[in-house]
């Protein structure tokens, strides 16, 4: 036989002591008719009516003291741009975006970029597809006008694709 082995029990382990029960905190305030159980509260899940919100119109352009700049025709198929009148660089509204996108689908244009140079002229650039191949033929401008950097673009894209 064996000797006999005293056995080890391990003790629980001593940690923090335990918290006091709970004592009574802070109660939240109820309402009389509520507390004595005479009066259910309703609870809605709609938010209050705001009123009305009143929409103000936008000022006309001869309120606000904007005059109706010079309009620019659109530029025929051939011959000599159009240049807006007045200074060098005229606004964009003068001209008929509508027709110049017309004008670059009929020549099948696959891209375009216009800018404004720091010296305040404009530059633009056509991309137009080749006619036998994969590749295009670029067609670049720059003129002291917006107007009339479209314009002549536009012409020489034409002309290059009547060849």
């Amino acid at each position: 036989m064996l000797p006999s082995v005293p056995q080890f029990v391990p003790s629980r382990p001593q940690g923090p002591p335990a918290p006091p029960p709970f004592a009574a905190g802070p109660v939240m305030p109820v309402n009389a008719a509520v507390a004595a159980g005479t009066q259910r509260p309703k609870i809605r899940m709609q938010a209050p009516e705001t009123p009305a919100v009143r929409r103000s119109a936008l000022p006309s352009p001869e309120e606000l003291g904007i005059a109706d700049g010079p309009r620019v025709a659109t530029a025929p198929t051939s011959g000599t741009p159009v240049r807006p009148s007045g200074t060098a660089s005229a606004p964009a509204a003068g001209i008929d975006w509508n027709a110049i996108r017309q004008r670059l689908e009929r020549l099948g244009a696959r891209g375009f970029n216009l800018a404004r140079l720091a010296s305040g002229d404009y530059r633009i650039a056509i991309l137009l597809p080749q006619r036998q191949g994969s590749g295009t033929h670029h067609v670049e401008v720059e003129a002291n006008s917006e107007a009339a950097a479209i314009f002549t673009a536009l012409d020489q894209a034409e002309q290059w694709a009547r060849k």
